[in-house]
């Protein structure tokens, strides 16, 4: 990408523990274009809500830098410029508890719009009320006294307040009932259109990726495991993590059934954050794993155009043609 609007470089995030030291994102780079959906999927421990907090500044990096459009990113919010501050958002996964019990819906809109220096407030609360399809005199109620779509909807409401371009968005449906998270998806998607926004979808959901995101990126342990086009990510899985993940996605009929990649078993154990084996650290689940898989840890590499993945079962060069 010659012009990304969002890129991480060589980022680490390591938290010390009482037995040692916990690498939640080791090493990971990324790039996404502007107007894009990233997919950022794992499961529990991956790394990818860290990799989100570090894009909000919440957690600094312990190395590596985070770059939005074209500028380096200072690793804490609070040293950001305000600009910067209102041009990313985050939409977390629970809004209950997100959103303050004491303030009223127009109370928590209030907030980013008076910081912002915004002078017409009622206005602006009514007009992003309606944008996220909640009815105006909704700012008067308490989070008790909505629904947990209705909540979500509140929040993205807020991140919408400072006109961002870009909002990560960690699991923005995963603490709703199937039936609201639909909706919600669906008011997403509306509004990246509208809005011209870019998403950064963090989620353990790969069925829902296949709907939303242009791009998906694997994280497993940390690293970054496979990046591909959504179309060519599920047409073509390479790396044993992903296809595990794929071929255990629930179906319903024969033909989604035929469409999944053959069935990789996990023949192991999830190492533990603080006794990661030497080697990919997927070796030990992997029924592929070779010698050198336990000894030598894969680059991540263009194995296919534009399709990138860490695993010694494919060769250390990619020739574009």
């Amino acid at each position: 990408m010659s012009n990304p609007i969002l890129a991480g470089e060589e980022l680490k995030k390591y938290f010390p523990a009482r037995n040692g030291t916990i690498k939640a994102v080791d090493d990971v780079d990324f790039q996404m274009e502007k107007g894009e959906v990233l997919g950022v999927v794992g499961e529990s421990g991956s790394g990818k809500t860290t990799l989100g907090n570090m894009i909000m500044g919440i957690y600094p990096p312990t190395a590596g830098r985070i770059t939005f459009k074209g500028e380096v990113l200072p690793s804490r919010a609070k040293d950001r410029p305000i600009q910067l501050r209102r041009d990313i958002q985050m939409v977390f996964q629970n809004p209950a508890s997100s959103l303050n019990p004491r303030r009223s819906v127009r109370q928590t809109l209030e907030v980013p719009l008076t910081a912002t220096g915004e002078k017409s407030v009622r206005q602006r609360i009514n007009e992003l009320l309606e944008t996220v399809d909640l009815p105006v005199e909704y700012a008067d109620r308490y989070p008790e006294e909505l629904g947990g779509g209705e909540k979500q909807l509140v929040a993205i409401a807020r991140a919408l307040a400072t006109n961002p371009s870009l909002i990560v968005l960690d699991e923005p449906t995963s603490a709703l009932d199937v039936s609201i998270q639909a909706k919600i998806i669906n008011v997403l998607m509306r509004l990246k259109t509208r809005l011209s926004l870019s998403y950064v979808f963090i989620t353990h959901n790969l069925s829902l990726m296949r709907n939303v995101s242009d791009r998906v990126m694997i994280m497993y342990l940390g690293k970054v495991r496979e990046v591909a086009t959504t179309d060519e990510f599920f047409r073509n899985p390479m790396h044993p993590y992903t296809t595990m993940l794929l071929s255990s996605i629930p179906v319903v009929t024969e033909a989604e059934e035929a469409v999944k990649p053959q069935r990789t078993q996990s023949v192991g154990e999830i190492a533990g954050a603080l006794n990661l084996p030497p080697g990919c650290s997927f070796n030990p689940r992997c029924s592929y794993a070779l010698d050198v898989c336990k000894e030598v840890d894969p680059p991540l590499i263009e194995v296919a155009l534009g399709h990138w993945c860490d695993c010694h079962l494919y060769p250390n060069e990619y020739k574009k043609t």
